[in-house]
C-alpha cells in the first residue's frame, strides 16, 4: 500500500516521464482490448443457445456428373420433417427461410416499421429458443397469417400489440395479425430477425409446395436436436439409408446427381468459417502488436530513466531495502500507472464509441458483455507482470555506490531490443495498411464486366404491373435519363440457381447461377458486350431465347460436347421448362461479375427476356448526379405516395460489398497510427536518454571540430542497424499475413516488392527525422556549457 502512495504521489514528478508512460500504454490498450474483445465476441456466437451440443445444421451435399461434390448450408423445405420420421437419433427438428427486410404498416395508425423476416415452423423455438414475452410460439407458429414480433419491434409500436394487425408494403393484400412477442435476437447469432413469420403462411408469400418439396428450391436452413448420447457418426448409415430411400441411386445415376447431406454443430456455424477464421487470426495479430507494443514502450521508458533514479535506488538500499523491496516499488508504480491507462482507454473508447461499433459492426454491449471478460482481464494481469517485472530486475541491480557517484549505464542492449520490437510492428502495420488500402480502392473500382457509374435502380416488389409500367414510363421521359428497364435480378445480389438438361434427357449437367428476366435494352444499358450472336428479340409476349455468358459455353464444351458455335442450339433450364420446353440460346455475352470480388459468384450465368415490367426498376444517366437522382426519387415518390420506395445507385451498392474490407482497412490504419506513435514516444524518450547519457561526449566532439551532420550522424548510426533490421522483419510478417488475407478475393492486387521496399523507406525516414529532430538540440548546445561540472 506504501509503495502505490509513493507511486501516486510521483506521477507528476519531474524525470519520470509519467504522463508519457500513462498516455501511451492508455492509447495502446484502448485499440488493442478493442480488438481482443471482437475476437471474443467471433467465438462466442451461438453460446446463448441450451443444448447447443445436440443442434446441428444439415447441410445438403451435391455432386454433378462425376464433378466436385458441394457442401451447401441449406436443404429443401422437406428434408428434415422427412429425416425426423425415418431416423429415430432425431429428437426434433425445424427450418426456416428468410423473407428479406420487411417494411409493413400497422393498420390502426398507419405507422410503417420495418425488420428482418424470418419464415418458420412452429417448433423452432424448440431448437433455438428465446425467451416469450407475450403469447404461445407454437401456437401462433401453427396459425396461417400470424407473426412473432421481437421486443424491439413491439416497443417501438407501443402499447399492447397482440391482436394489432398490419400490412406488408412489398406484399399488398396480406394482412398479418401480432400474435406474441419474443426477447430480442444477441448480436452474436448466426441467424438473426425481427419478425418470424407461421410456415402455415408460406402459400402468402411463396410457392406452396416449398415447405414439403424434397429436391430443389432449397432455399431452407434447417437443423436437428439428437437425443442425449447420439452423435452424428452414429447416424450416417442411417443418413445414407434414408437417402437412397427418396432419392434411389438409380435415378441419381440417370440425372447425374449425387446426393448426401451433414450435419454441422451449432457451436461452429460461425466460428468455424474460414473467412471468420482469417479475421480472427488477423485482428488478433493486430491486437498483440498494439498491447505489445505498447508494454514494451512503458518498459522502454522506465529503463530509459535508470540514471536519473539511480541515487533514489541507492539510497532505498542503504536504507536496507533489498530485491523484494525494489521489485514491490516497480509494480506498486507498473499498477498505478496501468489503472490510470485503463482509465483513459475506457475514456477513448466512450468518447470514440460510434467510430468503434461502425469499424467492428458490433455495439460496445455486446462487445465486452459477450464472455469475453475473463480474456480481458487476462491481458491486462499480464501487462501489469510485465510492466512491473522487467523493470524491478534492472532497477534491483543498481549497485548501492551509485549513492555516492554517478552511475553510468551503459549496457543498452535491453533498449535496443525493445525498439526493435517496436520498430518491427509498425513496419508490419504500416506495410499491410498500404496494401489493405490498395486491395479495397482496385475493389471498388475495377469494372466488374458492366458499366455501373451512371445506374441507378429501385424495387418495385408488391407493385402492380400497370404501375409498373407507368413509372417505367414516367423515369423514361425524365431530364437526364438515357434509358430505363426492368430486371428480376441485380447483379450484385445473390443469385438463385436452376440447373441445365438437354431436350429430351433427364440428366441436369451443371448448375447455373439464374438472372431470369430483363425488359428492353438491358445489354446495351450495362455495356455487356455480346459476343456471339446477337441481343434478345424484343415486344414480343412469350419469348423463348435465352441468352448465356462465355462460361456457360466453355462448360457445355466440357460436359456436352458442343463447339464454340452454339446459336440456335437449344437448351432446358430447370423452373422454367417445368414440361420439358426448349429455349434457342439467341446470343452469348462476355462473362460479367456476379457478386462482389469477396464473394464472387464463378457459375455461368444466363438471362431471359419478358415484355411485362418485372420487380426492379433500373436506369441510367447521361451522367448520375445529386440533382438527376433527386428527380428520380422525387418522381418515385409522387407515383408512389403510400410507399416506402427509394432510388439507389449501384455506385453505392458496389461500395457496400466491400463494407467488411473497408473496415478492416480502417482497423489497420487506427492500429498503424496508433502504433507509429507509441513507437515516436518511445524513441523519443530512448533519444533523450542517450543524448542526456553522452551530451559531454558530444561537446568534446564538437571543441575538437566535429560538425552537425558528425553528431547527429552519430545518433542515426546507433540505431541504423536496428530499424533496418526491424523493418524488413516487419515486412515480412506483413507479406505473409498479406497473403492468408488475400485469399478471400477472386481478383487481388500483386505484392509487389517495390512497395514493400517504399513502406520500408518511409518507416525508416520518420524514425531518422525524429532522432535528428530530438538531439538537434543538444548538438548545437554551447560545448562549454555542458563540460562546466568537469
Amino acid at each position: 500500500m506504501k509503495n502505490i502512495q509513493i507511486a501516486i504521489r510521483s506521477i507528476f514528478k519531474k524525470g519520470r516521464h509519467n504522463v508519457m508512460k500513462i498516455v501511451s500504454l492508455g492509447v495502446g490498450l484502448a485499440a488493442g482490448l478493442v480488438l481482443i474483445a471482437k475476437v471474443c465476441f467471433e467465438q462466442s456466437y451461438d453460446d446463448f443457445y441450451p443444448d447447443r451440443d445436440r443442434v446441428y445444421q444439415v447441410w445438403a451435399k451435391y455432386q454433378q456428373n462425376g464433378g466436385e461434390l458441394k457442401d451447401y448450408p441449406q436443404t429443401s423445405g422437406g428434408i428434415v420433417p422427412a429425416m425426423q420420421r425415418q431416423i429415430p437419433g432425431i429428437e426434433t427438428v425445424t427450418r426456416y427461410t428468410g423473407l428479406g427486410d420487411w417494411t409493413f404498416t400497422m393498420t390502426d395508425t398507419k405507422m410503417k416499421y420495418s425488420g428482418r423476416c424470418i419464415i418458420a415452423d412452429s417448433c423452432f423455438f424448440d431448437i433455438l429458443p428465446r425467451p416469450m414475452l407475450i403469447g404461445n410460439a407454437k401456437e401462433v407458429l401453427s396459425t396461417p397469417m400470424y407473426v412473432l414480433v421481437s421486443d424491439r419491434i413491439a416497443k417501438n409500436i407501443g402499447g399492447d400489440v397482440i391482436g394489432k394487425t398490419f400490412t406488408v408494403d412489398s406484399s399488398p393484400g396480406r394482412t398479418m395479425t401480432i400474435g406474441g412477442v419474443f426477447e430480442e435476437i444477441p448480436e452474436n447469432s448466426h441467424a438473426r430477425y425481427d419478425v418470424i413469420v407461421s410456415m402455415a403462411s408460406a402459400g402468402r408469400f411463396m410457392w406452396e409446395g416449398s415447405p414439403v418439396n424434397m429436391l430443389g428450391n432449397d432455399r431452407y436452413k434447417s437443423y436437428v436436436k439428437l437425443h442425449k448420447g447420439v452423435n452424428p457418426p452414429d447416424l450416417e448409415e442411417q443418413v445414407h439409408t434414408f437417402v437412397n430411400s427418396y432419392f434411389p441411386p438409380e435415378d441419381q445415376q440417370k440425372s447425374g446427381l449425387n446426393i448426401d447431406f451433414s450435419f454441422h454443430e451449432l457451436d461452429g456455424l460461425h466460428k468455424a468459417s474460414p473467412q471468420v477464421k482469417r479475421m480472427t487470426r488477423i485482428l488478433s495479430l493486430l491486437a498483440f502488436a498494439l498491447i505489445f507494443t505498447a508494454v514494451m514502450n512503458y518498459v522502454l521508458i522506465v529503463i530509459s530513466s535508470i540514471v536519473n533514479r539511480s541515487k533514489e535506488v541507492a539510497v532505498h538500499k542503504c536504507y536496507g531495502a533489498s530485491e523484494n523491496n525494489i521489485h514491490g516499488m516497480m509494480f506498486g508504480e507498473a499498477l498505478v500507472h496501468i489503472v490510470l491507462s485503463l482509465i483513459l482507454a475506457l475514456l477513448l473508447i466512450l468518447a470514440f464509441r460510434g467510430t468503434v461499433e461502425e469499424l467492428l459492426a458490433t455495439s460496445l454491449d455486446s462487445l465486452f458483455l459477450s464472455g469475453g471478460g475473463l480474456a480481458l482481464l487476462g491481458i491486462c494481469v499480464l501487462v501489469f507482470f510485465v510492466s512491473g517485472f522487467m523493470p524491478g530486475s534492472l532497477y534491483a541491480r543498481i549497485p548501492v555506490a551509485s549513492a555516492f557517484r554517478n552511475y553510468r549505464e551503459n549496457k543498452r542492449i535491453w533498449k535496443k531490443a525493445l525498439l526493435l520490437v517496436q520498430f518491427v510492428a509498425t513496419g508490419f502495420l504500416v506495410t499491410m495498411l498500404v496494401f489493405v488500402a490498395r486491395q479495397y480502392t482496385f475493389m471498388v473500382n475495377d469494372r466488374p464486366g458492366y458499366a455501373y457509374e451512371n445506374l441507378a435502380y429501385c424495387g418495385l416488389a408488391g407493385v402492380d404491373s400497370t404501375s409498373r409500367a407507368k413509372i417505367l414510363d414516367e423515369v423514361t421521359r425524365l431530364p437526364g435519363v438515357a434509358s430505363a428497364t426492368t430486371v428480376f435480378q441485380l447483379p450484385f445480389e445473390p443469385a438463385s440457381g436452376n440447373n441445365v438438361f438437354l431436350p429430351g434427357e433427364t440428366q441436369e449437367l451443371f448448375n447455373i447461377a439464374d438472372l431470369y428476366e430483363v425488359g428492353n435494352g438491358y445489354l446495351d444499358m450495362m455495356e455487356i458486350p455480346v459476343i456471339q450472336g446477337r441481343s434478345f428479340t424484343e415486344h414480343i409476349a412469350d419469348s423463348r431465347e435465352i441468352m448465356v455468358d462465355r462460361r456457360f459455353v466453355e462448360k457445355m464444351k466440357l460436359v456436352a460436347g458442343w463447339t464454340d458455335d452454339v446459336i440456335g442450339r437449344s437448351i432446358c433450364i430447370t423452373e422454367h421448362s417445368q414440361n420439358g420446353e426448349p429455349f434457342t440460346i439467341r446470343g452469348v455475352y462476355e462473362n460479367i461479375r456476379l457478386g462482389g470480388i469477396s464473394n464472387q459468384d464463378m457459375r455461368p450465368s444466363v438471362l431471359f427476356y419478358t415484355h411485362k415490367p418485372t420487380r426492379t426498376l433500373q436506369v441510367k444517366f447521361h451522367e448520375l448526379t445529386n440533382d438527376n437522382m433527386a428527380r428520380l426519387q422525387r418522381k418515385i415518390s409522387e407515383t408512389f405516395p403510400d410507399r416506402d420506395l427509394n432510388a439507389v445507385s449501384f455506385r453505392s451498392e458496389i461500395m457496400d460489398l466491400y463494407t467488411d474490407s473497408r473496415r478492416f482497412r480502417d482497423s489497420v490504419m487506427i492500429g498503424g497510427l496508433v502504433t507509429l506513435l507509441i513507437t515516436l514516444i518511445g524513441l523519443i524518450g530512448y533519444t533523450n536518454d542517450e543524448v542526456s547519457r553522452r551530451r559531454k561526449e558530444i561537446a568534446v566532439r564538437r571543441v575538437n571540430g566535429a560538425a552537425l551532420w558528425d553528431i547527429l550522424r552519430s545518433f542515426i548510426k546507433d540505431i541504423g542497424y536496428t530499424c533496418i533490421y526491424a523493418v524488413i522483419l516487419g515486412g515480412g510478417i506483413a507479406y505473409f499475413v498479406l497473403q492468408k488475407w488475400q485469399e478471400q478475393f477472386s481478383e487481388k492486387v500483386p505484392l509487389s516488392g517495390y512497395i514493400f521496399l517504399g513502406c520500408g523507406v518511409c518507416v525508416l525516414s520518420i524514425i531518422y527525422a525524429v532522432v535528428c529532430l530530438n538531439a538537434r538540440k543538444t548538438a548545437n548546445d554551447n560545448p562549454v556549457s555542458c563540460l562546466k561540472s568537469e
